[in-house]
């Protein structure tokens, strides 16, 4: 799957990011601390993947100002292009996804695929070709720290998976 654009609204400290033109191939997010290059990357991930918040810290840490963010990505399958939207609300309870709705809407015909948010997560994890989280996270998206846990991807999947890329 190959990210051509992003938007998000109200995640974290971005109050309206909108990245479009992105590489199909690879994208470097660089600049000084404290910019938002993690939160950029967190927000993908969740966005992909959705956000379990088991403890108290977890829900201090998942930052929606308002009570709720929206997320829109442009993704390119074999099987086509496609919008991904995510509306993400702090939940009721902890060990609840902080997820609203997922929709998958195909661009090329700009019929809704999937509009029901259950189905919208399947068209999603059928999209995302079995990439589980801790690959995407590891492999494709991945930040200062995961790099600095290199050495323990060796008992993982995603460290197989890296290993064989290389």
């Amino acid at each position: 799957m190959q990210l051509h654009s992003l938007s998000l609204t109200d995640f974290a400290g971005w109050k309206h990011l909108s990245l479009g033109n992105l590489s199909g191939c690879l994208n470097v997010l660089h600049g000084p601390n404290e910019v938002g290059k993690t939160t950029l990357l967190r927000f993908l991930r969740e966005m992909f993947y959705g956000q379990v918040l088991a403890r108290e810290e977890d829900l201090r840490s998942f930052l929606l100002p308002r009570g709720r963010c929206v997320g829109i990505c442009d993704v390119e399958t074999p099987t086509g292009r496609y919008r991904v939207e995510r509306t993400f609300c702090l939940p009721k309870s902890f060990g609840v996804k902080a997820v609203e709705h997922v929709a998958v809407e195909r661009l090329e015909t700009d019929d809704v695929v999937q509009q029901d948010s259950s189905q919208g997560v399947a068209t999603l994890q059928v999209l995302l070709s079995g990439v589980d989280e801790a690959i995407y996270r590891n492999v494709f998206a991945f930040g200062i720290n995961e790099i600095e846990r290199l050495a323990l991807l060796g008992q993982t999947e995603a460290g197989s998976y890296l290993y064989d890329l290389s």
